[in-house]
């Protein structure tokens, strides 16, 4: 696929063609196969264009009907505001882009994320048929698409290239987001194939650290899940490793600025405006 420098560029003429940014790659590989990956973080701005990217099936190149597959496995956070532009970029795009939707598939991972962002599409009821799946080959054999699995293995290459750190430090997040009670360096080494100085030099080189990286993700999750959900503290400070809700509460408001409550309000405030 040949990179162009932006959206407009790729729904100007989308066949063959990928748009690449810092953390996601947008790509059209035939006329009936699209789709996205998405990196790390998913701020308001990128969730948008993930919607306006739908925007390619209508293109007088693409077919009648076109298999979309999005990729938010990697996805480690998405802000309560991205969830929101989400929900109303799509409520928006949905009644013109359905019809010209064979099938979407959507692969997430282990991450609370990505389970959102996919949710965002059935709940409100779209016209073509979706699935949410766990592994690549089981959403590639679902779109039946000749080219699904290639297509997904070049943007997935794309990606690695250039959104994030490295291949490597992505994995040791997925890890993380499985274990961030008592996780170490050495056990997520183990799991990752990888020995511990292998990751101690990768982590040296991305210019971070294993605690900063657990931190930063034990953070995001209880973010997540005050905003999004209605667990006690003191059950999300146990299950982000932090123990106590008075732990939990004095890491948030020195590393966000914000009390539990706040943010919790925050977060159930943006859900009733986004239904």
């Amino acid at each position: 696929m040949d990179v162009v420098r932006d959206l407009q560029a790729l729904l100007a003429a989308p066949l063959d063609r990928a748009v690449v940014a810092p953390r996601s790659v947008l790509w059209c590989a035939a006329p009936d196969l699209a789709g996205a990956r998405h990196v790390g973080a998913l701020d308001e701005r990128e969730a948008r264009a993930l919607v306006d990217a739908l925007a390619c099936v209508r293109h007088p190149a693409m077919a009648l009907r076109t298999c979309l597959l999005w990729d938010v496995s990697a996805v480690e956070r998405a802000s309560g505001e991205a969830i929101l532009a989400l929900v109303d970029a799509l409520r928006d795009a949905l009644p013109a882009v359905s019809p010209r939707i064979a099938r979407h598939a959507i692969v997430v991972g282990d991450g609370f994320a990505g389970v959102l962002l996919a949710g965002a599409v059935p709940s409100l009821a779209p016209t073509h048929p979706v699935r949410i799946f766990r592994e690549h080959a089981a959403a590639w054999a679902y779109l039946a698409h000749p080219l699904a699995a290639v297509a997904h293995r070049v943007a997935n290459d794309l990606a690695d290239a250039t959104c994030g750190p490295s291949p490597l430090i992505a994995r040791l997040r997925a890890q993380l987001a499985r274990q961030l009670d008592g996780a170490t360096l050495g056990e997520c080494a183990r799991a990752l194939g990888v020995s511990t100085r292998t990751l101690q030099r990768e982590l040296l080189r991305c210019r971070t650290t294993f605690s900063d990286e657990l931190r930063g993700l034990r953070i995001a999750t209880a973010e997540e899940l005050l905003e999004l959900g209605d667990l006690k503290i003191e059950a999300i400070a146990s299950r982000v490793g932090y123990r106590t809700a008075s732990r939990l509460s004095a890491t948030l408001v020195r590393e966000r600025r914000a009390t539990a409550s706040t943010l919790r309000a925050a977060g159930h405030l943006r859900l009733a405006r986004a239904r």
